[in-house]
């Protein structure tokens, strides 16, 4: 994509025509605007998988959102894959794949650490429900929600890879 972005810096021809950042920036809203468009239907599928998962990382999705660029560097959506091909044709196509599969990894911040806990949490709360103890009540539940969120939004934002 940077050699794309490059290209068009080189060929302005006048102050009037996008800069690549700016394409970049307008590729970047159709990409948020299409998940925003669709939050409620792929929200519903994660907390459905996992309802307990207040850190929501039980779940994650690769989606694959094709963008057309037009004469004047607009840029278009043409669909989003739920399941996009990780086949690869072309060096290029498998180092672009490769990455995306390694970013995307790193970004869950998997680890034996967070294994282990995730595993102790759950025993515990399985003993909780036994011997009758109460469970975290709404509050609770979305007070500690938010401080996950606010955690794992830092590691992302601090952990973005190519992106």
């Amino acid at each position: 994509m940077t050699s794309i972005l490059e290209h068009i810096d080189r060929q302005r021809a006048n102050d009037n025509e996008p800069t690549g950042d700016q394409v970049w920036d307008d590729i970047k809203q159709v990409c948020v605007k299409t998940l925003m468009a669709g939050i409620h239907p792929i929200t519903n599928t994660f907390k459905s998988s996992r309802p307990q998962d207040v850190e929501n990382s039980l779940c994650f999705h690769i989606l694959g959102i094709d963008i057309f660029l037009d004469s004047q560097c607009k840029s278009w959506l043409i669909e989003v894959n739920q399941s996009p091909s990780f086949m690869t044709d072309s060096p290029l196509d498998y180092n672009i794949k490769k990455n995306l599969v390694r970013d995307t990894l790193h970004m869950l911040n998997l680890g034996w650490k967070r294994k282990n806990r995730y595993i102790r949490e759950h025993k515990n709360e399985m003993a909780n429900r036994l011997t009758g103890k109460q469970r975290m009540t709404p509050a609770e539940k979305e007070a500690l929600k938010q401080k996950k969120m606010r955690i794992k939004d830092k590691f992302e934002n601090n952990n973005m890879g190519d992106f």
